[in-house]
């Protein structure tokens, strides 16, 4: 699996509290039930993560990880998690930084699936934030969209990316990543 993420974390490496986070962002008066149901599914899909097997691919645009959804707390412990996974074997984390500006990826998340066996074709799908999704597996647009895949791997940051995040994470529980705090007087004298 390849996967571009442009504005959220990934469902399959969200933490509990980023997912609930996430999902009271789109409903603030989503009924509890449902809620706790939603974070349950999308946990119980990070299965592919523990078990093998597989090559995950993900791409995060630098607002994936610098947005902070949740508050400090659960951003710190979100990209803490994701370090985790990027040092796990068949997990591939990648960060696109903003100084390249205008890219592929611009319009938007979309995860690409190739599967060994040939009598199934490669799948792509896109949602949008409405909650709408559209898959195909016509080989002219997956092929397309791996093509995008490889560019926006050509520019993304993918050494010490574990080392990036840890020190993301300490700067955001330190208040010293937000824009507010990079606009201070004290912080544009510098």
């Amino acid at each position: 699996m390849r996967h571009y993420g442009a504005l959220l974390m990934p469902g399959p490496l969200q933490t509990e509290e980023y997912a609930r986070a996430i999902m009271l962002s789109y409903d603030k008066h989503i009924p509890e039930e449902s809620l706790e149901r939603s974070v349950e599914v999308r946990l119980a899909r990070q299965e592919l993560l523990t078990s093998g097997g597989r090559e995950l691919f993900y791409i995060l645009d630098e607002a994936v990880v610098r947005r902070h959804v949740g508050g400090r707390g659960v951003m710190r412990a979100q990209l803490e998690r994701l370090a985790e996974l990027s040092a796990k074997p068949g997990v591939n984390i990648q960060i696109l930084p903003f100084s390249i500006g205008a890219h592929a990826g611009i319009q938007g998340p979309f995860s690409h699936f190739e599967f060994e066996a040939d009598e199934m074709p490669d799948s792509l799908y896109l949602e949008n934030p409405r909650g709408d999704a559209y898959t195909t597996n016509a080989p002219e647009e997956t092929g397309r969209y791996l093509e995008r895949f490889w560019e926006l791997e050509d520019l993304a940051i993918k050494e010490n990316v574990g080392d990036l995040l840890r020190s993301l994470a300490v700067r955001i529980e330190d208040g010293r990543d937000d824009l507010e705090t990079l606009l201070e007087p004290a912080a544009v004298a510098e």
